[in-house]
């Protein structure tokens, strides 16, 4: 469990923040590899026909949760898909995470054959669980996909307490009711909270001193950012609702 702190910043201050606070920062591993300290973000949210996780954040349901199919950068012969359920507990989040080659989810979504999709990864030594517990809600909700949110992430660790985390995710654009193969696609999306920035952190500490400072001397105040829920707002509420 890590509680997750969320900021907007203006991309024309975003730079000057980003250089406050590198001093005390590594990147992660994927934006190592990838090369450049950044990399893209596709998210498939899935949610009932009435949007019920949607309509509990808008409510403000301190328990609730996020279904979703997450994959990375291009699509490649190794593309790898994780199946994620994020689960939120008043101030505490928490990730079920089960890595499955992007070429073989759509089968396993279709015959829920965890023991021939899911991937044996060591770092993922609960997948087949997760993946249980994943499919268990997509099949006895009927979730259906709603929305693909798409954005580009800045990544990093702190040098000190790898326990914290902290990313910026700009470009962010959403469209409605996409096929599974349309995650890699860059067609039809609607941009939206431009022109900011997204700054998350999630630390399992609380935020150190050094960051405190650097947020309150950008003025930065911590707040509520929804991307699958500002993406379907973006795209139109009753546009996603699916038809009973």
């Amino acid at each position: 469990m890590r509680i997750e702190y969320k900021y907007l910043i203006r991309k024309e201050e975003k730079d000057r923040f980003f250089k406050s606070v590198t001093p005390y920062l590594v990147p992660d591993g994927l934006a190592e590899t990838n090369g450049g300290g950044w990399y893209t973000v596709r998210s498939i949210y899935y949610d009932t026909t009435d949007l019920r996780f949607y309509r509990e954040k808008i409510e403000g349901l301190p328990v609730r949760k996020k279904i979703r199919v997450r994959v990375y950068n291009e699509r490649s012969e190794r593309s790898i898909a994780f199946l994620e359920i994020k689960r939120k507990d008043r101030e505490a989040i928490s990730k079920n995470r089960a890595p499955v080659a992007f070429a073989n989810v759509e089968a396993l979504l279709a015959t829920g054959d965890i023991e021939s999709y899911v991937l044996r990864l060591r770092r993922f030594p609960t997948a087949d669980e997760h993946a249980r517990r994943f499919l268990y809600h997509m099949y006895s909700c009927n979730l259906q996909n709603i929305a693909l949110v798409t954005y580009e992430r800045q990544a990093f660790h702190g040098s000190f307490d790898h326990g914290l985390r902290l990313t910026f995710d700009y470009n962010l654009r959403c469209r409605l009711h996409p096929r599974l193969d349309d995650i890699f696609s860059e067609d039809d999306f609607t941009p939206y909270l431009e022109p900011y920035c997204v700054i998350e952190i999630k630390s399992v500490r609380g935020i150190p001193f050094w960051l405190a400072d650097c947020l309150g001397a950008f003025g930065l105040i911590r707040q509520t950012v929804s991307k699958y829920c500002i993406g379907v707002q973006a795209c139109g509420v009753r546009e996603a609702l699916m038809p009973l």
